[in-house]
């Protein structure tokens, strides 16, 4: 192969093939690498004693990176998940509730998606204390997780926004009623 153009042309074949081998590798490597930074983030959250902003937020774009990158991973919608209740901590009500329905919608058969379908019923209804968005969302969650082992908690919640009582009032009911009516008013 003493042709320069001959070697030129094998060496730019040899590029290619480098390069593209590479892009494989990356593409895959990408989900392992955002797989171990929310794994990462997730230890620091639960070992954090305070309430520490930046790292909730980084973990919560962490979770969110992850999730893009392995969207089909067994565990992306606990992530989803989490980031949409970090979100909530950090006092960012709509990024949860935007989160939430991601849960809802993409991974709709899941646990995460029941707990996030709840967590959006007491935003609405806590945050935005929009009762009517808030008691659409239980009869949403009730349609669709009629079996789930949430679904008194939705009954319950439903029922307390129907008497129009405050959370402190129904729970102050549901212990009168376990008690036997022993604790006054």
């Amino acid at each position: 192969m003493s042709n320069p153009i001959q070697k030129a042309g094998l060496l730019a074949v040899v590029i290619v093939s480098l390069a593209g081998f590479y892009a494989c590798q990356s593409k895959e490597a990408a989900p392992k690498r955002a797989h171990e930074e929310a794994l990462r983030f997730d230890s620091l959250v639960r070992i954090n004693q305070g309430f520490d902003t930046a790292l909730l937020s980084n973990a919560s774009d962490a979770y969110q990176e992850y999730v893009k990158q392995a969207p089909n991973a067994v565990d992306a919608a606990q992530f989803l998940q989490r980031a949409g209740d970090l979100q909530r901590a950090l006092g960012h009500p709509q990024k949860a509730l935007d989160i939430y329905q991601r849960v809802v919608t993409v991974y709709p058969r899941t646990i995460p998606a029941e707990v996030a379908l709840l967590s959006r019923a007491d935003i609405l209804e806590n945050d935005f204390q929009n009762l009517g968005g808030a008691t659409e969302a239980y009869k949403l969650f009730l349609e669709k997780y009629p079996n789930s082992k949430l679904a008194p908690d939705a009954r319950n919640m439903m029922e307390r926004i129907g008497k129009g009582q405050t959370d402190e009032e129904y729970l102050k009911e549901m212990i009168r009623k376990s008690a036997g009516d022993s604790i006054p008013s």
